[in-house]
């Protein structure tokens, strides 16, 4: 998408969730301003974030409403096709 992400991520219990998430933040942020990602202005991610914690359950229809925002938003779709998908590695 192209004004948010969802992740799916398995952590053990005792994860520092949000000294992760300010590292994923961070690091992505370099990357994307370093390689032009975004040639019209630098990545800054917004303060805060959503966490969902599902069951183990709940995990495989959570993969699939991550890997359908392509198609529930397609107007925010950054175009990347399925092949190019990490999932599809």
């Amino acid at each position: 998408m192209r004004n948010h992400v969802h992740l799916v991520l398995d952590l053990p219990p005792l994860v520092d969730v949000p000294r992760l998430v300010q590292g994923l933040k961070g690091a992505s942020a370099r990357i994307a301003n370093r390689d032009g990602v975004m040639p019209r202005a630098k990545l800054q991610w917004a303060s805060g974030y959503d966490l969902r914690s599902v069951s183990v359950r709940d995990v495989k229809r959570a993969i699939a409403y991550v890997c359908s925002q392509d198609q529930r938003h397609p107007d925010m779709a950054l175009g990347m096709s399925r092949a190019e998908s990490p999932s599809s590695a």
